[in-house]
């Protein structure tokens, strides 16, 4: 894609204000949650739904962006996902009941599912290689930073005016940029002809929603129960009958011969254990602060700033040094710093100081900037032509898809620690944060052994 310098920045820069909003709506609900819950009369496990399903759905459009780009006009596609987020939007601010809030949540992320994309391949395309790191770095103050910084911001607004307040200001914004896309973003087609493999596309949906239906039932269920069995084996064998389609059809939906390059793939799993421990982090961190200690969501918010501020310095530094230095130091480095910060949720008590709350969560920013955007970098780097469309649509969707699925099954093992399932208790927390820092200790292994500078 060629574009002179300014048209890139001007385009490039509104594409970034709604690619911003729509990945801050990821997290928005946080410290809105409980109250949320207590409006709703639901509990976590349905509750972190508003967050997780907004994910889920995220993943499954993802998983198409590579045919949409490919096919269709930039601007085009970009416009439609801002309709589409906005009309989410209208639809949350006049949600009379709980089912019409997740419906909400559901239209919104199918706006935001192309946006995402749309926007990372479009700079990943305007920018040489050597600078990917660089790029990368400004695709992570979007994508990395916004879901850090939705609780602090929704703690602030929920605690003012409401918590449909955060709406109507996602709104207002989607619709200036609505506009300013109109007259400012560069036109670039598509390529001509093609069709998406609607097959894949649903066995890759049914197969997330059954594994998530799974962990949500167990619950209600228990772990033994068929209503929690029958859902995670009909999701296994789906998406099993994905990945084995993909190999077939001369189309595929994601061309899943990107996982040959070992840098690929050690960058996605890697990149999946980060984002799960991030977005449950964001979800069960308010939780602890409202409803374990009973404090404020201004309290909430206020406590996560700092890590949220941090994650926005960290970001292009972390791009930075990735050019300078390669992937493997910052890797470890990364999972050291996350690990360390989510290890010590697993030893917080109801009287622990705010301080140390709030420090803590910084380290884990810290750690997710070092990691988010520079591992992405160290995918990608080797994938040229429709394989850089592919290999952006299979990190993305993996990223949005596990950090749905891993923050439910965290929650749910909250939940299950938890003396009353219905309430979260400081056991339940602390049992939670030890199962991610386990997980996060074999991300530093794999770091360790697999991750490499190449020159």
């Amino acid at each position: 894609m060629s574009l002179k310098p300014k048209t890139r920045n001007i385009g490039l820069t509104v594409m970034l204000i709604g690619t911003f909003i729509s990945s801050l709506s990821i997290s928005l609900l946080s410290s809105a949650l409980p109250r949320i819950m207590r409006e709703f009369s639901v509990n976590a496990t349905i509750g972190q739904w508003l967050s997780t399903v907004y994910i889920l759905v995220l993943g499954i459009v993802t998983a198409s962006s590579a045919y949409l780009i490919n096919r269709f006009n930039s601007k085009k596609l970009f416009l439609s996902g801002m309709i589409l987020f906005l009309g989410g939007c209208a639809v949350s601010i006049f949600a009379t009941s709980f089912t019409v809030l997740i419906l909400s949540r559901v239209i919104q992320a199918c706006g935001a599912g192309i946006l995402m994309p749309v926007t990372q391949v479009v700079i990943l395309r305007t920018f040489p290689v050597s600078q990917h790191g660089k790029a990368m770095g400004i695709i992570g103050l979007v994508i990395g930073v916004a879901p850090a910084v939705g609780p602090t911001l929704s703690g602030l607004i929920v605690e003012l005016s409401g918590w449909k307040s955060i709406f109507y200001l996602l709104s207002v914004i989607s619709i200036v940029v609505i506009i300013l896309s109109v007259f400012l973003l560069p036109s670039v087609e598509g390529k001509a002809g093609g069709s998406i493999e609607l097959v894949s596309l649903v066995l890759y949906g049914i197969g997330f929603c059954s594994l998530m239906i799974g962990v949500t039932n167990r619950e209600r269920y228990g772990w033994t129960s068929f209503s929690t069995i029958g859902p995670l084996v009909a999701g296994i064998v789906c998406l099993y009958l994905f990945a084995a389609r993909q190999f077939k059809v001369p189309l595929p939906l994601l061309q899943l011969n990107v996982f040959k390059d070992r840098n690929f793939t050690v960058s996605s799993i890697l990149i999946m254990i980060t984002y799960i421990s991030m977005m449950s982090g964001t979800m069960r961190v308010p939780m602890y602060i409202q409803s374990v200690r009973g404090l404020s969501a201004m309290v909430s918010g206020t406590v996560l700033l700092p890590g949220s501020a941090l994650l926005a310095v960290f970001n292009p530094i972390t791009g930075y040094l990735y050019d300078r230095f390669g992937g493997r130091l910052i890797t470890i480095a990364g999972m050291l710093f996350l690990g360390f910060g989510s290890g010590s949720f697993a030893f917080f008590g109801i009287g622990t100081s705010l301080f140390i709350v709030s420090a803590m969560y910084a380290v884990r920013m810290v750690g997710i900037a070092f990691l988010l955007m520079p591992l992405s970098a160290y995918g990608l780097r080797k994938l040229s032509g429709e394989e850089i469309a592919h290999g952006n649509a299979i990190v993305n969707s993996l990223r949005q898809m596990s950090g749905a699925l891993g923050s439910s099954i965290l929650v749910a093992f909250m939940a299950a620690a938890s003396a009353n399932s219905a309430v979260t208790d400081i056991h339940g927390i602390n049992v939670s944060f030890a199962i991610e820092a386990g997980l996060l200790i074999i991300g530093l292994v794999i770091s360790i052994i697999y991750i490499r500078n190449e020159r």
